[in-house]
């Protein structure tokens, strides 16, 4: 069954999540109430953030995403193609938003030595951390700080597993 109740919803029409039982204990009640107001107030962050932010949501992922890869042993270098599936846009849609990254001084692209029609995407040296670009990310990191590891691990895997629910939008 799927989580959402709705067909069509649950990526892959294939729902692995149990069935939602008809009346919650408290403690998930409260999650699933606590969810909803962090879903309401993340909305109204994304509106305010571009006013207060040199850079779009999806530019951060971007920048968020290539950090990682830069840091992930054994990882190929990352290509415009993969940064565009993770993002989930189209090719043209990569380009535009790699021209911007590119104009603006945060990334390089390079020949790929084994493709010439490839190129790979590195941050460029000095890029700004996310303190840089996203406001919030001093007052986030304050937060993280204050969890205890083990409630750290919890909630990373709950909000991995939420942020899963989003639909699979690769074109």
């Amino acid at each position: 069954m799927c989580v959402s109740r709705r067909p069509g919803v649950c990526p892959g029409d294939v729902c692995t999540v149990a069935p939602m039982p008809e009346t919650l204990n408290s403690a998930a009640a409260a999650l699933v109430d606590a969810v909803g107001r962090y879903r309401y107030a993340a909305a109204q962050i994304d509106r305010a953030r571009p006013a207060a932010s040199r850079t779009s949501i999806t530019e951060r992922e971007a920048l968020r995403y290539l950090r990682a890869a830069a840091t992930a042993a054994g990882e190929e270098p990352c290509t415009p193609k993969r940064l565009g599936e993770h993002l989930g846009i189209s090719t043209s849609s990569t380009t535009s938003l790699l021209d911007g990254l590119e104009a603006s001084g945060f990334l390089t692209r390079v020949p790929n030595p084994t493709d010439r029609r490839s190129s790979y995407v590195q941050l460029t040296p000095g890029t700004p951390d996310r303190n840089d670009t996203d406001p919030l990310a001093p007052h986030i990191e304050a937060l993280c700080a204050g969890v205890p590891r083990a409630d750290a691990a919890t909630i990373a895997r709950f909000l991995t597993d939420l942020a899963a629910l989003a639909p699979d939008t690769t074109p």
